[in-house]
């Protein structure tokens, strides 16, 4: 990949296609196609395009074109308006002068998604009667039916993240990106830091953390002996008991799994054996919002659940045991201790 951010050959992508849907690509070729929706495309414009481009499908399907901004991307910037729907019906075809086969016509003869779109509100019964904004989502609705546009995205972990877990989120234990960004957070993942990773994703983890440190710091990616114990079928407090020994004093961690019970086991154990410290489970739950001039507010529908961590902090076992800080070791020598052993 290029430094400067440019697609250059053998990159790989991922495409964000109608705002909507994530796929990848694997090393695209100059001279290949790709799949794009329902059309297979040349992927020759996209050589030397920088990443976040914006490509509509031709009209013939086969190609794409660059283009500046979003096909029908009218975004009214009206705060107000006098008009209101209460006087409108949806008749179905009534309402629509063109029909189905004539549309089918257009769409052979070549036509762009962007005429085929303008045609639909000209032909329209109601388009006229209706409040701007209103105009506005009927625009918006056509143009994801009849305009295929993309995006080439660079892999971060976001971006693989966020298309796996709209494509085949089973394949990533539904880890959504929210959640793995929290993990890490909670789990003290930064520049310069000493990562252990236990995961069975894909990877997914291991890569994000890799992203987190900026070059600086070190991963550790391990997985359990499968042969042992399958690490599908890992339960929490024995994942915990396998790699305690291997975490430094004072040392953050985090657990995650699509259910919340044996994360509740092992949160119990861990209080049992008085080994950690700021312990807590929690849920991570995200809203998307649609934001635009005076239409800002929640999506209708979501994802019920992003999955649920386990966190704390790692303690000596002498501290543990005794519960306070031994009469040799004053609060400074800790300090000191722990950050050593954290880097």
């Amino acid at each position: 990949m290029a430094a400067d951010g440019v697609i250059c050959d053998g990159d790989h992508l991922v495409l964000d296609v109608n705002g909507e849907k994530l796929s990848f690509v694997q090393k695209l070729k100059a001279n290949g196609t790709m799949r794009v929706g329902k059309y297979t495309v040349s992927t020759a414009p996209l050589i030397g395009a920088p990443f976040g481009a914006l490509f509509e499908v031709t009209a013939d399907g086969k190609s794409l074109q660059r283009v500046l901004l979003p096909p029908a991307d009218e975004i009214t910037r009206i705060t107000d308006t006098e008009r209101d729907n209460s006087n409108l019906f949806d008749r179905n075809t009534e309402n629509q002068k063109l029909t189905q086969e004539q549309i089918e016509e257009l769409k052979k003869s070549g036509k762009a998604g962007s005429e085929i779109v303008d045609l639909l509100c000209s032909n329209s019964a109601t388009f006229e009667k209706k409040t701007e904004f209103a105009q506005d989502k009927y625009k918006r609705r056509k143009a994801k039916k009849y305009i295929t546009y993309l995006t080439p995205r660079k892999p971060t972990a976001r971006m693989i993240s966020e298309a796996y877990y709209d494509k085949c989120p089973e394949r990533v234990w539904n880890l959504r990106h929210d959640t793995l960004a929290v993990m890490l957070s909670l789990g003290n993942v930064a520049a310069g830091a000493k990562v252990l990773v236990v995961e069975h994703c894909l990877g997914l983890v291991t890569a994000a953390a890799v992203e987190r440190l900026g070059g600086q710091g070190a991963v550790c990616a391990t997985q359990l002996d499968e042969r042992a114990a399958p690490l599908d079928a890992m339960h929490p407090t024995a994942l915990l008991d396998a790699i305690w020994p291997l975490l430094a004093p004072s040392a953050t961690f985090a657990v995650y799994s699509p259910w919340a019970q044996p994360l509740a086991e092992a949160l119990a154990h861990l209080q049992g054996s008085r080994n950690a410290v700021m312990l807590q489970l929690q849920e991570s739950w995200l809203r998307p919002h649609q934001v635009l001039p005076a239409r800002t507010h929640p999506h209708m529908t979501c994802s019920g659940s992003g999955g649920y961590l386990l966190s704390g902090i790692k303690v000596p076992l002498v501290i543990a045991r005794l519960g306070c800080v031994p009469s040799d070791m004053n609060t400074t020598s800790l300090r000191l201790y722990s950050y050593v052993d954290n880097n």
